[in-house]
């Protein structure tokens, strides 16, 4: 599917940078690191019991600042 989307100044020349490192195109970079996120975030998150309790394991990991953020959105 082609697509535009906005990249922020800042981050083109490191995703141009990674794609002359691995020699492959600008397009496939962004589509590696767009798969490498939403299957991340989902696919490697398990239920675990744990003492009679359900854990979440994998994913991405809660931080102070990801908490601080999810608060001031409500």
């Amino acid at each position: 599917m082609r697509t535009t989307i906005d990249i922020p100044d800042d981050i083109e020349p490191i995703l141009r940078s990674e794609a002359y490192a691995q020699r492959i195109s600008f397009s496939k970079v962004v589509a590696d690191i767009l798969i490498k996120s939403v299957r991340g975030s989902v696919a490697e998150t398990k239920l675990v019991e744990k003492s009679g309790f359900l854990v979440v394991q994998g994913g991405p990991r809660a931080t102070h600042e990801s908490v601080r953020a999810l608060e001031d959105s409500e």
